[in-house]
């Protein structure tokens, strides 16, 4: 009895380093694509974007060329985080696969550690509820500077604020509903 249930916590958790791994993999890839692909990031922003309204091409093409500009640090981020935790993924799957006591031990504090910085990082984000709706509001603000503008700061600008104001509330046949996002503005 005490075999089969070590035998089944051995595949359950190399199981679930395998996938996680492999999911981890994706998101490095993810970040590599984001760094070197201009075709994978617009077809990336036009799927993401329709689902709010329709953006028009050249609008599309703006924002992929700011997008690509900007989404350096973005796309190492992806790549680094990926692998370390794709690494992290398959040493913990290799430890309980192989039944290697000290690895396990290891990964085990290494997990903990993580599991502290999460619950940090999430107490440290959700302290103040209004201070990421503020700090976007005053992005969106500062954007507004250049709103209608025919640069490509401006025509990057004029599509954020367009798919920010516009809200999709039935399929795209049919109505499209503008929202004021702040009685400010």
């Amino acid at each position: 009895m005490c075999c089969a249930i070590a035998a089944l916590l051995k595949f359950v958790i190399t199981t679930i380093n395998v996938i996680l791994g492999i999911a981890f993999l994706v998101v490095a890839l993810l970040g590599l694509l984001l760094k070197t692909s201009a075709g994978f990031v617009k077809s990336l922003l036009k799927t993401c974007l329709s689902f709010g309204g329709d953006v028009p091409d050249d609008q599309a093409m703006f924002l992929t060329e700011f997008v690509l500009e900007h989404a350096t640090s973005l796309s190492i981020v992806l790549i680094v985080v990926g692998l370390i935790l794709a690494a992290l993924c398959f040493v913990g799957a290799f430890a309980a696969c192989c039944i290697c006591g000290l690895l396990l031990k290891i990964y085990a504090i290494i997990l903990g550690v993580l599991l502290v910085a999460q619950i940090i990082a999430v107490a440290v984000l959700f302290s103040n509820p209004t201070k990421l709706s503020q700090s976007c509001n005053e992005v969106l603000t500062q954007m507004l500077v250049y709103f209608g503008q025919d640069t490509d700061m401006g025509k990057v600008s004029t599509m954020i604020w367009n798919f920010t104001m516009t809200v999709r509330i039935a399929p795209k046949n049919t109505t499209v509903v503008a929202v004021k996002l702040n009685d400010q503005l």
